[in-house]
């Protein structure tokens, strides 16, 4: 947070309540259902009304398998803000899981937005969507892409390389790049060279005159068709 201040951006936090039991003896579950954070935990949620006081965008980052599941999201949903004390717009959906139902159960639970769509294994604009898009018979629920994800691009043999070419891609279609980086990278021990991309990202889209919104904002500027 220090850092966005110092260049005068803010984020949008998706937080996880992830529900999914461990199974000690199927490995492959470990990841998603251990090492994660407890969203009831005191410490966590004074962090999450810090961050919303503060101006810093707040949403659910929804659990693995609620992408299928209304209840799930209902339920997510509603912890988060109960946490707040006011109704949370946004979803970005845990390892961007998507299927076909997934936008139309994410509005039934309340949702405004999601935030997606993009590539697991690549960076870069999926089907060359370069703004927020409407799925088919799904009436004024945003779809907002993201562009650059961390691990992603970090995989790249030259990740300052293939950042450039998005960000240039971007501007060349007077895009929204949205930038998905997770928390825990900014640990510099353990992901060396994760948050200083992240920033230098950011630096690199100010000198090009980029406008800055978290995506709550940017989706309230599209419902007031202000962009």
């Amino acid at each position: 947070m220090e850092e966005e201040e110092k260049l005068g951006v803010t984020s949008t936090f998706y937080f996880l309540n992830e529900t999914l039991p461990f199974r000690l003896f199927y490995p492959p579950n470990w990841r998603f259902s251990i090492g994660r954070y407890n969203i009831l935990d005191r410490r966590i949620q004074e962090s999450i009304r810090y961050l919303d006081a503060s101006g810093w965008g707040v949403g659910v980052h929804g659990s693995f398998n609620s992408y299928k599941n209304e209840n799930l999201l209902l339920e997510e949903k509603k912890v988060l803000e109960q946490i707040l004390g006011h109704s949370v717009n946004g979803i970005r959906q845990h390892f961007l899981n998507l299927n076909d139902q997934t936008w139309r159960l994410q509005k039934a639970a309340g949702f405004k937005y999601d935030a997606s769509y993009g590539y697991t294994n690549d960076v870069g604009f999926k089907e060359k969507k370069y703004h927020a898009f409407y799925a088919k018979q799904i009436e004024d629920y945003p779809i907002v892409p993201l562009a650059l994800m961390d691990f992603c691009l970090m995989a790249k043999p030259d990740p300052w390389k293939a950042a450039m070419e998005v960000i240039v891609e971007a501007e060349t279609n007077k895009a929204c790049l949205v930038i998905n980086w997770h928390q825990r990278t900014f640990n510099e021990k353990e992901f060396p060279g994760y948050g200083d991309l992240y920033f230098k990202i950011i630096r690199e889209c100010q000198d090009r005159k980029a406008t800055f919104f978290n995506v709550d904002q940017y989706v309230e500027q599209i419902k007031e068709n202000r962009i």
